[in-house]
C-alpha cells in the first residue's frame, strides 16, 4: 500500500490495494493514514453497493443515513445522491455529514460513479488547521463555546 500526501493541510491518495480484499492489517493502516490526514482518495475502486457498504462496517457500525435521501436498491445503507444537469446539489455548501444527530458518524464514503467533464467535485477543509492557526487568545474564547448542530428546515418539510 502506497499512501502520498496531496496538501499540506490535509489528503492523500492511497494506490496499491483492492479495496474489495483488504484484510485486516490493510484495515488497520487505512485507519491510520485516516487519521493522520483525514481524507483518502483511491482511484479505479469501482465498489457495488453491497461492498461499498462492508467496506464502511470493516471501521465500525454503520450510522443513520439522513432521513431525505433515496437509498440504493441493492443496498438500504447506501445513499444515492444524483443531480440532473442544472440542478444546484442541496449539499453544495461547506458541512459535516450528519452532525445533527446525537452521534454522528466517524467518516463518509463516497464514490463518484458519473462525473461531468467539469466540475463535479467535492471540497475539503481541515478544521484542525483552521484552528491551529487562530490566535492563541481566540483560541481560548472558543475552547469555552459549545454549539448546536440543527438542520433547521433543510429537508424537514
Amino acid at each position: 500500500m502506497m499512501v502520498d500526501r496531496v496538501s499540506p493541510a490535509l489528503g492523500a491518495e492511497v494506490s496499491g490495494i483492492e479495496l474489495v480484499h483488504l484484510d485486516d492489517d490493510g484495515v488497520d493502516a487505512l485507519y491510520s493514514a485516516l487519521i493522520e490526514h483525514q481524507v483518502l482518495f483511491f482511484r479505479d475502486q469501482h465498489l457495488a453497493p453491497v461492498d461499498h457498504a462492508a467496506f464502511g462496517r470493516r471501521f465500525g457500525e454503520l450510522g443513520a443515513r439522513h432521513h431525505s435521501y433515496v437509498t440504493h436498491p441493492e443496498s438500504d445503507d447506501v445513499v444515492v445522491l444524483d443531480w440532473k444537469p442544472g440542478q444546484r446539489p442541496d449539499a453544495a455548501e461547506w458541512h459535516s455529514d450528519m452532525t445533527f444527530t446525537a452521534e454522528p458518524p466517524f467518516a463518509s464514503i463516497l464514490q463518484a460513479v458519473i462525473v461531468p467533464p467539469v466540475g463535479g467535485d467535492t471540497l475539503w477543509a481541515s478544521m484542525y488547521s483552521v484552528h491551529d492557526r487562530l490566535d492563541p487568545g481566540l483560541r481560548r474564547d472558543l475552547e469555552s463555546l459549545s454549539a448546536s448542530h440543527d438542520p433547521g428546515a433543510f429537508r424537514n418539510g
